[in-house]
């Protein structure tokens, strides 16, 4: 298989696109998660 650099470049701009929105929403959750602990021990 032959690969360009363009189809690579693309390739991994679509891979950041689709992951980028369920990372930011871990760290949200995680964040949240956290701080409801937190809160629930004090």
């Amino acid at each position: 298989m032959n690969h360009d650099a363009l189809e690579v470049g693309m390739f991994w701009a679509g891979l950041l696109m689709a992951l980028t929105p369920i990372v930011f929403a871990g760290a949200v959750l995680g964040v949240w998660w956290y701080q409801r602990r937190r809160a629930k021990r004090e």
